[in-house]
């Protein structure tokens, strides 16, 4: 019987994978060939294929995401990061090649260039960076532009991830381009603050945060491969210029910084392992309403924020919740120091007019809102400015407007104390 095994199979391992076909694609083009031009495409073929599975299980995970299946495209993700583990290894393959071997095939390869992989702009398309003008690139391909302009059209991750969070309940705006840069970025604050809170109590939202982590994955792996790649063609080919005409290696450095989804890099800068001892913006309505409640933790920075001289500190002292108006728990000096501060229309020039360890008063244009919270550059008469997070707690008719304190680093909490201690010695 053993003998008989497999005779007349109407399917065979080869018929099925198609061995025959898929052994014959790899043709070279150098003559007489070059012995790595071999290496050269089967390792971009290899790379061709785990893009189109890629790609299929990205497919799979949005439409897990549609159907409320957090869980299951969380899973379906973290094969996607394993497939990109091996694709980070993979390009050490080509190291094995010596530079003038490479070389001696690389001028073969004109005008064709890793630039014009489809599949590759699939993958960013539907992760989120989608830019009009890759499209162009591909108006000789019909095939290849066909394919990338339902892509540029259709949901990406993102898209069905924080839609997937706005059906949970939490406050997660769609992430369409809007002409409006104000709403552009208040619906990317919007979008941190809920990653922080899934970041926060992560164990009550379990299924968000295990999604949230598998795309942050997708994310730094997809990075690393950029980053191990200009490597190998720098150690390959130095600063020469690319095959498709690009500046090789100088353009490759400039994808370094892209991510897919900057909402999840973002609201790390803003966790506070106090967070949930002082209270949390995104806690439930009963939580707030407990007695004596503390403030929230400040929002993170816009989109495109303007930077203040001196990065803004982690929360290490915090003030109580405000009620309405600012809490004179401490003696207030009139002072007269310049301040800029930033909310939801920018950053702004400011005079402080009157100031405690708790508040202060804001001379400034700029209409604000209650419980706004903001961003203040104080610059105290001498030695670096203070920068604090505090919210907006009375307004004057867009004259100014009164700020509690929520947020102070305890060594400019110091410097604060002892310039107020220095001007009421001197009112006295």
């Amino acid at each position: 019987m053993a003998k008989d095994y497999g005779s007349n199979a109407p399917l065979s391992y080869n018929k099925y994978l198609r061995v025959a076909d898929l052994i014959g694609l790899q043709d070279c083009l150098s003559d007489p060939q070059h012995h790595d031009e071999l290496l050269f495409i089967t390792i971009h073929q290899a790379y061709e294929l785990w893009f189109k599975q890629i790609l299929h299980e990205i497919d799979a995970a949005i439409a897990l995401m549609n159907e409320d299946r957090l869980a299951a495209a969380a899973r379906t993700l973290r094969r996607v990061v394993e497939i990109e583990k091996l694709l980070v290894d993979q390009i050490h393959i080509l190291e094995t090649m010596t530079p003038i071997s490479f070389l001696g095939f690389r001028d073969q390869l004109n005008p064709a260039s890793g630039f014009q992989s489809m599949q590759f702009r699939e993958i960013e398309f539907v992760s989120g960076l989608k830019h009009q003008s890759l499209l162009n690139d591909f108006g000789d391909d019909e095939f290849a532009r066909t394919r990338l302009q339902k892509r540029f059209e259709a949901q990406s991750l993102g898209d069905a991830f924080y839609a997937a969070l706005r059906k949970r309940g939490l406050d997660a705006p769609a992430s369409e381009d809007s002409s409006d840069d104000q709403e552009r970025r208040q619906r990317y604050g919007k979008r941190t603050q809920v990653v922080l809170e899934i970041l926060t109590h992560f164990e009550e939202r379990i299924e968000e945060f295990q999604l949230a982590e598998a795309l942050l994955e997708h994310d730094e792996f997809f990075s690393l491969w950029r980053s191990h790649h200009i490597k190998m063609v720098e150690r390959m080919v130095g600063t020469k210029r690319g095959t498709g005409g690009s500046e090789g290696v100088g353009y490759l450095q400039t994808t370094l910084d892209k991510k897919f989804f900057p909402e999840l890099w973002e609201a790390r800068t803003h966790l506070d392992t106090k967070h949930g001892e002082a209270g949390c913006p995104f806690a439930k309505a009963e939580t707030q309403e407990a007695a004596e409640p503390q403030p929230a933790e400040p929002p993170p920075p816009p989109a495109e924020p303007v930077q203040p001289s001196k990065p803004l500190p982690k929360a290490t002292r915090k003030s109580k919740a405000p009620t309405g108006k600012e809490s004179r728990r401490a003696p207030r000096t009139k002072v007269n120091l310049r301040a800029r501060w930033e909310g939801d229309l920018g950053l702004r020039e400011a005079d402080v007019t009157s100031l405690s360890k708790t508040g202060c008063f804001v001379l400034s244009g700029g209409k604000v809102k209650t419980k706004e919270l903001i961003r203040l550059e104080l610059m105290l008469s001498k030695g670096e400015p203070i920068n604090l997070w505090a919210e907006v707690v009375e307004e004057a008719n867009e004259i100014g407007f009164a700020l509690q304190f929520t947020s102070v680093e305890e060594a400019e909490m110091s410097r604060l104390e002892q310039f107020l201690a220095e001007s009421l010695g001197a009112e006295s």
